[in-house]
């Protein structure tokens, strides 16, 4: 399906759902009547334009290619970690049993499927491996001394702190305000702001609940978790 294919002012019970057809693809939770768009589930759906939609589409397409950048980019510096802790270990007897059994308390062959820019060895964290968080948007309780007004700054504040070190960005909201966020990965523990925190997916009515505190469509569409002081 093309762009092309997609009407901004669809005439047709075929155009609305090539447009609807569309949406579903890319991950967004649309549907129609005979004559409305809407976006997002029960109290939380909201309608729109069909020009609306398709601009939804497009940016849902967007997070789609970055997300998966970020995956490639993230398991090639795993694979570069683990090579840099193999070259590192003392060269033994050549193994003739069954082969070794994985150090203890590190996650084996995880899958990092983490959709924001992320860094180092975060498969320790449950976020970082969960089917629920390749579109993620976190309620803070309060804002983070540090804040980022791009999904590109918080990825080049994650990279400069160097080689090794272990970080994700995030969307976040506070007090009504959305901001992109930097936590760090020390001793196995997030860390925002130097706390320990956790992240908790949201469910049910608490979901429903959080994604009425938003107003934009795209937010809307996204999977809702709290972050929580671990203490």
């Amino acid at each position: 399906m093309t762009d092309a294919t997609l009407k901004a002012t669809p005439k047709t019970a075929a155009d609305r759902d090539t447009l609807i057809s569309a949406a579903q693809a890319a991950g967004l939770p649309a549907t129609r009547t005979a004559k409305d768009f809407f976006i997002g589930e029960g109290e939380a759906q909201e309608r729109v334009t069909p020009a609306r939609l398709i601009a939804l589409i497009h940016e849902a397409q967007r997070e789609a290619r970055e997300r998966a950048e970020a995956f490639e980019a993230a398991e090639a510096i795993r694979a570069e970690i683990e090579v840099g802790e193999e070259e590192t270990e003392a060269p033994g007897p050549v193994a003739t049993a069954d082969p070794p059994a994985p150090q203890a308390g590190k996650p084996a062959g995880r899958i990092i499927k983490y959709g924001p820019p992320c860094g180092g060895d975060v498969s320790g964290l449950a976020v970082a491996v969960s089917d629920e968080a390749r579109n993620p948007l976190m309620h803070l309780q309060a804002k983070p001394r540090e804040t980022y007004a791009t999904k590109d700054a918080a990825a080049a504040a994650g990279r400069q702190l160097g080689k090794g070190a272990a970080w994700i960005a995030f969307l976040a909201l506070a007090d009504g305000e959305t901001f992109w966020a930097l936590a760090t990965v020390q001793e196995g523990e997030l860390r925002l702001d130097g706390q320990a925190v956790t992240l908790s997916l949201l469910q049910g009515e608490a979901a429903e609940a959080a994604r009425a505190r938003v107003e934009q469509g795209r937010l809307k569409t996204k999977t809702h978790w709290q972050v929580s002081s671990a203490a």
